[in-house]
């Protein structure tokens, strides 16, 4: 993400220009049985200090973007009017989101859920990241959070609301009996310490 963010964004872009960018990526074990491989990353840019935002979480976000085909998001520029991303494996849409923009982020869960069903996994922004608080958050499937440098404010200067994706897809290691065997046995070690 990070070497992403860092190449394509110029010298002297500021947190809430059009010109910065969201990178949402995932690891290469996410949506494996690998023990700990549910994180998705963020990276922007913070409106703290215009330097390097990270943050991750866990929740079903990654493995689920995994499962669509994707590695790695990248959003640049702001939407005219407030919007939310849905992914349903290759197809990606851009949504009006009029009628969640204002919603708290279990609303707006549960509104995007109503409309695209309850496999769908969401992140999203809640008033704070609308109105560009510094320190917003974006939250991941309910109880989750990306709560670091300010980076639901950054999705919030795009107009950007939520990204919802679902993934009928699924992650095979070449070798998948020899992955599930290590995989076991990375497990059972850490249930015992």
């Amino acid at each position: 993400n990070r070497w992403i963010l860092l190449n394509e964004i110029d010298k002297g872009v500021k947190a809430f220009d059009l010109q910065n960018k969201i990178i949402i990526g995932t690891g290469l074990l996410v949506g494996s049985s690998a023990p700990g491989a549910c994180r998705v990353q963020i990276d922007t840019l913070s409106p703290f200090n215009n330097g390097v935002a990270s943050g991750n979480s866990g929740g079903f976000f990654g493995a689920q973007l995994m499962f669509a085909g994707w590695d790695n998001i990248v959003i640049e520029g702001k939407a005219k009017d407030p919007v939310y991303i849905y992914i349903k494996d290759k197809n990606v849409r851009i949504m009006d989101a009029k009628n969640i923009w204002g919603k708290t982020t279990w609303k707006t869960q549960d509104a995007i859920q109503t409309i695209h069903g309850k496999n769908t996994s969401v992140l999203t922004i809640g008033p704070a990241g609308e109105n560009l608080v510094y320190s917003a958050a974006i939250i991941v499937d309910k109880y989750r959070s990306v709560s670091r440098c300010g980076i639901g404010a950054v999705m919030g200067s795009k107009n950007l609301k939520a990204i919802s994706v679902e993934g009928t897809g699924s992650v095979n290691p070449v070798n998948q009996k020899s992955f599930e065997k290590k995989s076991a046995q990375l497990k059972s070690k850490i249930l015992k310490t």
